[in-house]
């Protein structure tokens, strides 16, 4: 059980630790590029799929890459935290169960 540990948890927390400090890093560089800008999102119409394409090009037209680079990146960041800590759950409740 230790070795389960020792070679699969605690590098799998370490790999999900540096990669969401990456993806933060990039996500606040692209917000304060977008802030300077004066651009100003909702926060539904991020997280909404469908819809951000359309506001984007109505209310943003030059600024559609960015954005979408944005928001990509943001919707790789909610799925990395949520696979990560779905596989540590899934990891500790075998370890907890396996005794």
């Amino acid at each position: 059980m230790s070795l389960l540990v020792s070679y699969f948890i605690i590098p799998l927390a370490i790999y999900l630790l540096l990669i969401n400090i990456y993806f933060r890093l990039k996500i606040t560089r692209q917000y304060k590029s977008l802030a300077k800008q004066n651009i100003d999102i909702h926060p539904k119409v991020l997280l909404d799929r469908k819809r951000r394409m359309d506001y984007f090009k109505k209310f943003h037209p030059l600024h559609v890459d960015e954005l979408q680079g944005f928001a990509t990146n943001l919707d790789k960041l909610i799925i990395l935290v949520i696979v990560g800590f779905t596989l540590i759950l899934f990891s500790f409740l075998y370890l907890y169960f396996n005794r």
